[in-house]
């Protein structure tokens, strides 16, 4: 459930401006009419499948998994796609979360043809900050036997740094008052 009166749709006389929203598995969202990655997550996480879920996933939908979690400020589960995360990269990730306020994958492509090694170009927005910044960064990912594919933490380091790195054509904007479509 979302839980923050959001968006349009108050009905008179109840005190109560806007809407909030109740998701289920497989549903979609009202203007797009699609799946939304960042509502399955959570429904994912509410039923103790979130790690099953990742397992059956391809090494971009980890990663899109990964950068999802970071925009929807879930650590938890941004720790859960790396493969045996230390203490360094976990204490990272929450630095991360605290410097990054909105993060969206544009498109995700293999490198050199090796199947582990994955360019992910990104539009973010740091905190204290107002314009975007685009990215493209370089990661690895490692196949594991009961977990499928799991995210290197080598090449996140690259988020830090607040300079755009490429230009990347935009498939899609943030929506700073309806996060909920």
């Amino acid at each position: 459930m979302n839980g923050m009166p959001h968006g349009s749709g108050a009905i008179r006389g109840n005190d109560f401006r806007g809407h909030f929203c109740i998701h289920f598995r497989d549903s979609k969202v009202h203007q797009s009419g699609k799946e939304n990655l960042a509502h399955q997550m959570m429904i994912w996480k509410s039923a103790g499948k979130f790690r099953e879920m990742v397992a059956t996933m391809r090494p971009e939908e980890v990663i899109e998994v990964f950068f999802t979690a970071i925009d929807q400020q879930s650590v938890d589960l941004a720790i859960k796609t790396l493969d045996n995360p230390s203490n360094k990269e976990m204490d990272f990730l929450k630095l991360l979360d605290s410097e990054i306020e909105r993060i969206k994958v544009q498109r995700i492509r293999q490198s050199g043809g090796n199947f582990s090694n994955y360019l992910t170009y990104l539009t973010l927005r740091y905190r204290d900050d107002s314009k975007d910044v685009e990215k493209r960064i370089e990661l690895r990912m490692n196949e594991t036997p009961d977990e499928g594919w799991k995210l290197q933490g080598d090449g996140l380091e690259q988020l830090m740094d607040r300079k755009a790195s490429v230009e990347v054509l935009l498939e899609g904007t943030f929506d700073d008052d309806d996060h909920c479509d």
